[in-house]
Parts: C-alpha cells; structure tokens; sequence
C-alpha cells in the first residue's frame, strides 16, 4: 500500500514514462485506458487487491507474463534463506553462549 500510495503521489504517470517522446495526448490517453490509470486509484488499488487474494497479481510489463510465473521459481530460494538465517542464529547462539 505504501509504495502504491508513493507512486501515485509522484508527478507524471506510468504512461508518459511508457511512451516518452511519442507522448502526443491521444496517445497518453489511449496507454492510460488500457492501463487502467483513467480511473481512480482507490478503486485500482481495491480491484488489485481483491484479484492478489485469489492469486492473480496481474501482467509484468516487462515480460508481459503473469507475475506469479515470475516469482514462483524464486520462491523456493526465499523460503530457504527466510528458514535458514533464523535457525542458523539460534546455533550460533547456542555455540557462542
């Protein structure tokens, strides 16, 4: 919510930054329809939320793939290392106590 929230607060939008140099007004305004930016971001941010609840994070724009597909491989790694780091502490802990 909060980097939601600071996004939106920044000057500019995701579509000029998209489009840069051809950022004509037609352009600015078709790129914000199929962004969604047309709307209001509180209601943005309810619909994305309530999609991330059923597991549907949306499209990478980089990748153009479901993000899910994107972090799942990466998944496995965080987890070990989210486990590991605490276990690994309390041993030492144990060893330097």
């Amino acid at each position: 919510m909060l980097i939601f929230g600071g996004t939106e607060i920044l000057p500019g939008d995701l579509a000029s930054a998209l489009l840069q140099n051809n950022a004509t007004e037609e352009n600015l305004a078709t790129m914000r329809a199929q962004l969604g930016l047309d709307r209001p971001a509180v209601v943005r941010y309810a619909e994305w939320f309530g999609h991330a609840l059923q597991g549907d994070l949306g499209s990478s724009l980089a990748t153009e793939r479901p993000v899910v597909d994107d972090i799942v491989p990466r998944l496995r790694n965080t987890l070990f290392l989210a486990s590991y780091a605490p276990s690994s502490r309390c041993r030492l802990s144990v060893v330097l106590a």
